[in-house]
């Protein structure tokens, strides 16, 4: 370990080295304070008669130390906790604490006091009854640092409860959901009996409660939404009633007119903010207590106006539309279309007001015609594109996919505000350099055909080269996407392309038709030009990184591609037919385009761990980015896309270009989200606002620990951590980790290797070191294990 961390680049750091191992013996024990405090000496000797660049190394190595070696396997002695104790919290002798500090060989007192996890999360690892008293006293001693402050003792608590929730996940989240549901029955049996005995207060015992109680709810999410999607799979009835138990109790469920909160506020929330309102009103419908009667309304759900990021600019214009509309008011319409950048807004006015509003608009042919003239008469401030885009939105809907009723499918109202709101960005902003590719597919999407579209996969085997020649035989898909063959280099099993889904590989050593031998060496590179996803049920839902780009990043990008060709196909048949030999799709265009739009939508809510209603929220948030700022004007070679290179450096440049939104993403969600409950022209139920928390930081009591505890807080998994490292872009920054995140499940399955070797050394043994094929094709791991 020290070898790692500090290294033996120097004799004086040999010498170190040397006087480290002398110090603590050929057998440390590391549980003991004695121990701790030689390693603390010699490395504070390092520190003092070194240059700077080795305190880094330092400290990591004694975090490792200590989390590694000191807790790893049981608990350390009394003595080392109030070594470490008393690293992090200085006191004066009558107790009082002066200063906090870190975890580290040295007092390195805070200028401020930072209450920090690290000795926490190590002393809940230990999972011992024995360590409690020890997280009293980190309680108490952090009281002491907060002191009156109601603020920072709520997020002290809330950080204790995250942490005791994180360890129980982190604990059981490799094991199978039908084990974990029974883990999640028993804790929320024994949290809904200390709930029923005891009242609200700040001890370990009810923190700990609460972060059961979350814990067990979140698993209680995952069950429901697989009971609901996969009707053959039951949900467990000790879990159901041990859920139903503890978000029907009275003393910690509170539902009253004044605040909202308990277990089955954090449930709905969980279940909100993962699969959505539909989903929950689906589950509701199920189980008729997961909706308490206080939270149920009689009136019809408003539908969100997604518009409203961009508040009182967006909102001006659909006040105005609605006064021409509905009280025969065109005078300022008229004024605002001859005068106001304003206009810009029209048609995402027009959308909000007369395409949701058409079934009531119907009844009002001569109020329609008017708004079609004044739009027509309009002055040089509506361009000829805006002024096109608002007479289809105008005209009948019956031909306009999505437009006609309009849908009554949430997920598909959300997805034709994000095609309208993506033609009226691109439309404003065509002289921008970096959106060419947006605005071409709007304008003139025949001219793509020739052209590298961004997103497209390249000819992989092209980049690799000579590296791979003589490890076996290439074979090509009937699509053209290569594979190998390795061994014998014939095909003994039948598969699908993980691309296109079609058969691959082979039986009795014979290629399945339509796939072929390739030359690698004389194969070039077969990157496709134009558009070259397969069809939407064969694209993968998985988020993936496409060459540089992340995975939320490419997902976006395919989003405002696919909304841009969406209504380009809808404009007029000319546009619709160069969209469908674009596609090489027989289909319909809009129709396909529309599958392929659902599922950009399902990508994005699995890379951001989002509902579909907050993934529409983000592309919303980033469309008012890309409206409100400057693009970068250097690079119109790049957005020619006449060559692979040049579609990397538009992709790189682009990426770069919507970073903020990206690095951003949870605060930018919260804001848009804001705006949009904020609207004081549509009423949303409670729920609604219960769900996405609108009024916890307005409310009297927001300082009390527990109106936070059930606070919705995504739990901290490699899955979470990965999706933030993707929408800030740290590959770059952190190729390390950035390795680690791609290779984790590979490096996961590593925890097996033990029982591998155990399972090889008992297969020599039984079979006494030769196996029959016969018997080995007839026999399953499974069955061996049971025979022995």
């Amino acid at each position: 370990m020290f070898l790692e961390h500090i290294g033996l680049k120097s004799k004086e750091m040999i010498a170190f080295a040397k006087q480290l191992h002398e110090t603590i013996g050929r057998a440390p024990h590391f549980g003991k304070a004695s121990t701790v405090a030689k390693v603390k000496d010699v490395l504070k000797k390092i520190d003092s008669s070194t240059n700077r660049d080795v305190e880094g190394s330092c400290h990591v190595f004694f975090i490792e130390l200590v989390s590694q070696l000191c807790f790893g396997y049981k608990a350390p002695d009394k003595d080392l906790i109030k070594l470490l104790f008393d690293t992090i919290f200085t006191c004066k002798p009558g107790g009082i604490i002066l200063s906090t500090g870190k975890l580290s060989y040295k007092m390195e007192k805070d200028t401020v006091p930072v209450i920090r996890s690290c000795l926490l999360q190590l002393l809940l690892n230990l999972n011992s009854d024995a360590v409690k008293e020890y997280l009293r006293q980190y309680l108490a001693k952090s009281e002491q640092v907060i002191g009156r402050n109601e603020s920072d003792k709520c997020q002290l608590y809330l950080l204790c409860i995250k942490c005791f929730q994180d360890t129980i996940h982190a604990k059981h989240e490799h094991k199978p959901l039908q084990e974990r549901t029974g883990i999640a029955s028993h804790v929320l049996e024994m949290a809904d009996k200390y709930f029923r005995s005891h009242n609200f207060d700040n001890s370990l015992e009810y923190i700990e409660a609460v972060a059961h109680t979350r814990y067990g709810l979140v698993i209680a999410r995952e069950a429901l939404h697989t009971e609901v999607t996969q009707p053959e799979c039951a949900i467990n009835t000790m879990l159901l009633t041990a859920v139903k138990n503890v978000c029907t109790c009275p003393i910690i469920n509170q539902l009253d007119d004044s605040t909202a909160n308990g277990p089955i506020i954090f449930l709905l929330k969980e279940l909100a903010k993962r699969y959505g309102m539909s989903f929950l009103k689906q589950a509701s419908k199920r189980h008729i207590w997961l909706l308490p009667p206080q939270l149920k309304t009689t009136k019809e759900e408003a539908s969100p106006d997604m518009y409203m990021v961009y508040e009182a600019s967006y909102c001006r214009m659909r006040n105005i539309v609605a006064d021409a509309v509905y009280l025969n008011k065109f005078e300022e319409l008229q004024n605002v279309l001859n005068g106001s950048d304003a206009s810009d807004f029209l048609n995402l006015a027009l959308h909000e007001i007369v395409v949701l509003g058409w079934q009531r608009l119907n009844q009002m042919p001569k109020v329609i015609e008017k708004l079609r003239t004044v739009i027509t008469n309009c002055g040089y401030k509506l361009t000829e594109n805006m002024r096109n885009m608002a007479t289809i939105l105008l005209q009948s809907q019956d031909n306009f996919v999505l437009l006609s009723v309009p849908s009554q499918n949430p997920l598909h109202r959300l997805l034709l505000s994000v095609v309208i709101h993506t033609a009226v960005v691109m439309f404003s902003k065509m002289s921008t350099s970096l959106l060419q590719p947006f605005v071409k597919m709007l304008t003139n999407p025949a001219a793509l055909v020739d052209l590298y579209v961004p997103t497209m996969p390249d000819d992989i085997l092209s980049h690799i080269g000579t590296a791979i020649i003589g490890i076996g035989t290439y074979y090509e898909c009937p699509n053209g996407h290569p594979y190998v063959v390795t061994e014998c280099g014939r095909p003994t099993q039948k598969f699908t392309c993980p691309v296109c889904h079609e058969d691959i590989g082979g039986i009795n050593h014979q290629p399945v038709p339509r796939n072929a031998t390739i030359d690698v060496t004389q194969r070039g590179d077969r990157t496709q030009r134009g558009y070259a996803l397969p069809a939407p049920e064969k694209r993968s839902s998985d988020p993936a990184p496409e060459r540089q780009l992340s995975a939320i990043a490419c997902c976006l990008i395919r989003i405002l591609m696919h909304s841009a060709l969406f209504w380009t196909s809808n404009s007029n048949t000319l546009a619709s037919d160069a969209v469908k030999q674009l596609m090489k799709s027989s289909s319909s265009a809009p129709q396909v385009l529309l599958s392929h739009l659902e599922k950009d939508f399902e990508t994005l809510t699995k890379a951001i761990k989002r509902n579909e209603l907050e993934s529409s929220v983000l592309v919303h948030a980033l469309l008012q980015h890309i409206y409100y700022s400057r693009s970068p004007q250097d690079i119109s070679s790049a957005s020619q896309l006449q060559t692979s290179a040049q579609r990397s450096q538009w992709e790189l440049e682009f990426q770069s270009f919507i970073s903020p939104v990206l690095k951003n993403m949870e605060q930018n969600i919260k804001v848009a989200m804001k705006s949009i409950l904020n609207d004081d022209k549509k009423e949303y139920g409670r729920l609604m606002h219960i769900v996405h928390e609108k009024s916890i930081a307005d409310r009297k009591d927001s300082h009390n620990p527990k109106t936070h505890a059930w606070a919705y807080h995504p739990n901290l998994s490699i899955e979470n951590v990965g999706a933030v490292f993707q929408a800030q872009n740290l590959q770059s920054s952190c190729p390390i980790l950035s390795k680690f995140l791609q290779q984790e499940h590979v490096l996961r399955a590593t925890q097996y290797i033990p029982d591998i070797f155990k399972l090889q050394q008992l297969l020599y043994q039984h079979f006494n070191h030769r196996l029959d094929r016969t018997v080995a094709s007839s026999k399953s791991i499974g069955d061996f294990v049971k025979q022995v």
